[in-house]
């Protein structure tokens, strides 16, 4: 089991490496369309947009492997009843972080809508 652990470790390494990368071409990219027109800025966008969303994928799947790898490791280095409060606890902050992130990012989100409402109901 520790050889599991230590290879999703290894594993978990190398995505953040390269979503790391994906990450830094990705900003370079929208250094460089400061200027640009707004059709080459959106052709640009369209072209490289799967690009740009795998790095979010591969640094999920790189906090996944380092999740699972550190917990697997606990069960070889520390009390079974501590693994597996660790293990329990991975499991909840997991569930919170793909809850947030479905709030946060995946919902539509209605700023405009909201504001407005504000602004026509103080206090509300």
């Amino acid at each position: 089991a520790l050889e599991i652990a230590i290879y999703l470790c290894l594993v978990g390494f190398f995505m953040s490496s390269c979503a790391t990368s994906m990450s830094f071409i990705a900003v370079e990219f929208v250094n460089g369309i400061r200027k640009e027109d707004v059709s080459f800025v959106v052709t640009g966008v369209l072209r490289y947009k799967s690009f740009f969303r795998a790095s979010e994928g591969l640094l999920w799947l790189d906090s996944h492997c380092w999740t699972v790898a550190l917990n697997i490791a606990a069960h070889a280095w520390i009390r079974p009843s501590l693994a597996a409060s660790l293990n329990i606890m991975s499991f909840v902050l997991a569930l919170f972080m793909i809850s947030t992130h479905w709030y946060v990012i995946v919902r539509k989100q209605l700023y405009f809508e909201s504001y407005q409402q504000d602004r026509l109901e103080p206090g509300v």
